[in-house]
């Protein structure tokens, strides 16, 4: 009796022939939910992100908040879709490659504050501040200001512990953005883009007490010309009265005493920031004659006009390698050192007053 052909080898090749080309539908499902695909709403275009979903998951950001709740859809037409893909790709591997274009960096600055992705934050904090010079200062001057509600100067200045949260970087990396303005105000302040200024923004530079300038002048020139931009913006005439107007009590900044007395009469010449009555007092302070019956507010005016400037600025938060303090001259660092032993100092003393008035107090 014959037996069936049987023919092993020929039975495994059409096993493997068979085989099915397509995973099983269970790795598809897995696979198809190991990432995520984040939707932009552009003006003109759509754009698609993908992005790993467990690190979106574990970023504790924004997004993080959206994939958990299925929302996939970001409504934002003034979102950059290459530097959303970059925030993704931050998340996903902790790593970024910055360009030297300062507004774009700003940019992912933007997105990393609106998606809270701190880390990311503080990465464009660092490289702010290595690129921080007199070309772009005003540009990352004007942006970290939305950042900050108000500046804590002393807070900044003297941080007895290192930074941690993002907050305390962009307050670090605002101070140093006003810091180098102090220190570089003499290139700084005549540029003309310090005339495009908003009023709250040149009034925080305007205002500081450590610019570095060669002469007070400079600080007249730029109201004399900010001032006429500002009535063109308002579309008001830039008679003198406006121009006073429109830059209110920032007409007193300059320390008119400091300056020698015919540069004040070019000054004066060209505009009168103050009225009559004032020019008068700085007048009669110049020929040397003794202004009589002074209101608190007059002596407190001449006071500030007679005012010197800090021989150095402050030194700024370490940051990065351009902010690190052995790059900066020891002569600044000693001052600084100073400085700031004179304020502790300061500081132990009127503690000592105050237990003193307190132990007084009580045994009265």
């Amino acid at each position: 009796m014959g037996k069936p052909f049987y023919d092993k080898e020929s039975k495994e090749s059409s096993k493997e022939q068979q085989q099915p080309s397509a995973p099983p539908l269970n790795e598809v499902s897995r696979n198809e939910s190991s990432y995520v695909d984040f939707i932009i709403l552009g003006n003109k275009e759509n754009y698609s992100v993908r992005a790993d979903r467990l690190s979106i998951l574990n970023s504790n950001t924004e997004l993080s908040k959206m994939v958990r709740t299925e929302r996939f859809t970001i409504n934002h037409s003034n979102i950059n879709a290459h530097n959303f893909e970059t925030l993704i790709r931050f998340i996903e591997t902790k790593f970024i490659r910055f360009n030297d274009d300062i507004k774009n960096t700003l940019n992912i600055l933007e997105l990393a504050s609106m998606f809270q992705c701190h880390e990311l934050e503080i990465a464009c904090v660092k490289e702010l501040d290595l690129k921080l010079n007199v070309d772009n200062v005003l540009d990352i001057f004007k942006a970290l200001r939305y950042y900050n509600t108000s500046i804590v100067q002393k807070v900044v200045t003297n941080r007895p512990k290192p930074l941690v949260v993002a907050e305390e970087f962009l307050n670090a990396m605002f101070y140093n953005t006003l810091q180098f303005i102090d220190q570089h105000a003499a290139c700084i302040l005549p540029k003309s883009d310090m005339t495009l200024l908003r009023f709250e923004e040149l009034e925080i530079i305007i205002k500081r007490d450590a610019l570095q300038i060669p002469s007070e002048v400079i600080i007249f020139e730029l109201l004399a010309e900010w001032s006429s931009k500002e009535c063109g913006r308002k579309m008001i005439e830039p008679t003198e009265e406006n121009r006073r107007r429109v830059l209110g009590g920032l007409i007193y900044t300059p320390r008119y005493l400091n300056v020698k007395y015919d540069d004040f009469k070019k000054c004066r010449d060209r505009i009168n920031l103050l009225d009559a009555a004032e020019i008068q007092l700085i007048e009669n302070f110049f020929a040397k004659k003794k202004n009589s019956n002074l209101t608190e507010e007059q002596i407190s005016m001449l006071q500030n006009f007679k005012s010197h400037r800090p021989e150095f600025p402050p030194m700024p938060m370490h940051l990065s390698e351009r902010s690190n303090h052995k790059n900066y001259p020891k002569k600044m660092r000693k001052y600084a050192l100073k400085q700031s032993d004179d304020r502790d100092k300061n500081c132990c003393d009127s503690c000592l007053l105050n237990c003193v008035s307190v132990f007084a107090c009580i045994f009265e």
